[in-house]
């Protein structure tokens, strides 16, 4: 039981103690219903007066084949309490989709890289809203999942861009090519993602060190600001996911709307610092969070645009979009 508590080492050994006895305590509880009467007699006979010494020889005869038994068995056990119970980075460094056998057949591969890419921009959707409501509440019982997070993010960006460069390698087709350059910086822009994830929850970190906290006033504004942000991974994401150019004109609104809520956040906080409602200390976290807020929603455009544009340009995206819809109409 104590080892429950300990790394992943510990409990790799209880959980292989409890497999073995348990093998161990049935295999030896069949034997000795089929040869119950002969192994009765048998270590009777051996020591007729010394019961106790009996019962010592039966354990010690019982360890040893167990043992030689199990020296048999050692390597697949040891492998499968290794693989059943992994340390945290093993986990944070797994891979789900892409492996370099894909790359026989690039267009196979790109697939498997897109699926990986979503978990991944998923990771940072999760993280960036842990990190808002750590902000919101003042709470920091969140930052070592946030930690782990980014480290998974960082981890996968390195995996995915050097799978990247594998598939350009082997790839012949202009068309995936192009596609390939575009998850390039999707996969950058995901990760930049993640970072301001980081960043948030290090603003919340030094706002409770300095005893600053935000207004109810700012909070509203901060949270009203987060809804439509929240609107725009759900677009920006769909986008991606099934290459929709539809919602190109809801995000392009999106992004103003939040710019234009982040200015009049930014004019009500002056006001309020003019007011004394508060230390000019509290400036640093509040330009620093929507600093961060309007970098997150540039980054969704990235993504988001990515479709019709390699470096995710929204207007050259909107262009694109423009001359598919006339050539369309002229059909």
């Amino acid at each position: 039981m104590a080892s429950l508590t300990t790394n992943a080492n510990g409990k790799r050994i209880a959980l292989f103690h409890v497999i073995t006895s348990v093998i161990g305590a049935i295999s030896f509880m069949f034997i000795l219903i089929a040869f119950r009467m002969p192994i009765v007699s048998f270590f009777e006979n051996m020591f007729p007066t010394n019961p106790q010494f009996s019962m010592a020889t039966f354990n010690l005869i019982y360890n040893a084949i167990y043992t030689s038994i199990l020296l048999l068995f050692l390597d697949p056990l040891v492998n499968f309490v290794t693989k059943t119970i992994k340390d945290k980075d093993q986990e944070l460094e797994e891979l789900t989709y892409i492996d370099e056998s894909f790359l026989q057949t690039p267009s196979v591969a790109i697939e498997q890289a897109l699926k990986e890419l979503h978990d991944m921009a998923n990771l940072a959707k999760e993280n960036i809203d842990r990190a808002f409501a750590s902000l919101i509440n003042a709470d920091m019982s969140e930052s070592k999942t946030i930690a782990d997070v980014e480290y998974r993010i960082n981890f996968l960006t390195n995996k995915l861009t050097s799978f990247f460069i594998k598939i350009s390698s082997v790839n012949q087709n202009a068309r995936d090519e192009e596609l390939i350059g575009g998850l390039h910086h999707v996969a950058n822009d995901i990760e930049r993602l993640g970072d301001y994830a980081v960043l948030l929850v290090k603003e919340t970190n030094e706002m409770k060190s300095n005893e600053i906290e935000f207004l109810e006033e700012t909070k509203e504004e901060l949270n009203e600001i987060y809804v439509y942000i929240d609107q725009m991974f759900a677009l920006g994401f769909d986008a991606f996911t099934h290459r929709k150019t539809e919602n190109f004109r809801e995000i392009a609104r999106l992004q103003k709307k939040i710019k234009k809520m982040i200015s009049a956040s930014r004019n009500a906080h002056v006001a309020r610092l003019s007011s004394e409602l508060y230390p000019v200390e509290a400036s640093k976290s509040v330009y620093s969070t929507l600093f961060s807020l309007q970098r997150i929603s540039d980054h969704l455009v990235n993504v988001a645009f990515s479709i019709r544009s390699t470096t995710g340009s929204k207007t050259e995206a909107m262009e694109a979009v423009e001359k598919e819809e006339l050539a369309n109409a002229v059909r």
